[in-house]
């Protein structure tokens, strides 16, 4: 869960709660563990603002949990301050690096006491380029709304001021972003049309993989509706995120979690209700977006000769 900035209160997927209210232990002390991490980092030159964030930040880590981290420069510190920095935190030996140091923008994992420690290094330019990307609905489909939804419930190490304004920048999910949302994700394969065909030609594998891209867009859609951040991208905690969503079909959760405990041609229709429920809503809440594609695809069958 991430600290309001100036108040008692934390961010959650459903609201506003007391800070530590539900909080695991884990969490508990992987955000101890992450204040001390990010300590040599604050000292670094050029070091602006840095945010815990990811499951000890919501409250629900626990023992598998990693250590998610980010720390943002107004001028990135040299490669051999960086490196200090992480040796005075760890051994030294890093598990993973991706990201360039030249870009601006990279990651790198270690571990401390047996815990994965993953720290995103970017500068403040870097990344409020990224924040007006994506509000400016640039990246609909991009695993940077985890980045977006991340820094909504992450907790200042230090910097707060920074962060503050950043979430008051993304909580404000603008109409632009809303419609480029739900058009990237208003796609669905007619499988209510050719579930006749696909059971005869040993094709659930297939079938499955429809059900599962047509499942990410039911939700994405559902998401732009709402102005939620959604990505398909280690997407977890399903139902704690439908939960949010004030313009979905009705029972979304439940109808989604049915469609692999049924047959291919229950699946089949199950999807076609919850694609046309999801089109009315479209349609109703922003008439601008043309619908057409889909609604000839509902109408769609497909008979034997």
């Amino acid at each position: 869960m991430g600290k309001a900035c100036g108040t008692g209160l934390t961010l959650s997927a459903t609201g506003i709660t007391k800070q530590g209210e539900g909080m695991t232990d884990e969490s508990s002390t992987l955000l101890d563990l992450g204040r001390s991490i990010l300590a040599p980092y604050a000292a670094l030159p050029g070091a602006a603002c840095a945010a815990i964030t990811g499951s000890s930040a919501e409250g629900h880590a626990d023992r598998f949990s990693d250590l998610d981290m980010t720390v943002y420069y107004d001028v990135l510190p040299s490669e051999a301050d960086l490196q200090r920095a992480r040796g005075q935190v760890s051994d030294g030996t890093l598990i993973w690096s991706m990201g360039s140091y030249d870009e601006g923008e990279f990651a790198e994992a270690f571990r401390v006491g047996g815990v994965e420690v993953q720290i995103g290094h970017t500068t403040v330019a870097r990344w409020e380029e990224t924040i007006t990307a994506v509000l400016a609905g640039r990246e609909p489909g991009s695993p940077l709304h985890k980045a977006m939804s991340g820094t909504l419930v992450s907790v200042p190490a230090f910097g707060a001021e920074r962060l503050a304004v950043w979430q008051t920048r993304i909580r404000d999910y603008p109409d632009v972003l809303r419609v480029a949302m739900v058009k990237h994700h208003l796609k669905f394969f007619r499988l209510w049309a050719l579930v006749g065909r696909l059971e005869t030609r040993d094709a659930r594998l297939w079938f499955r993989q429809m059900l599962v891209e047509s499942s990410f867009n039911l939700l994405g859609v559902a998401a732009g509706l709402s102005r939620r951040y959604f990505t398909s991208f280690q997407f977890k905690r399903a139902r704690s995120f439908i939960a949010t969503l004030d313009r979905a079909p009705d029972n979304l959760a439940d109808r989604l979690d049915a469609l692999w405990a049924s047959s291919p041609a229950e699946a089949a229709r199950s999807l076609h209700s919850l694609v046309s429920e999801t089109v009315a809503l479209v349609e109703g809440d922003l008439p601008e977006v043309d619908t057409s594609a889909v609604r000839k695809a509902l109408a769609s069958r497909e008979e034997p000769w």
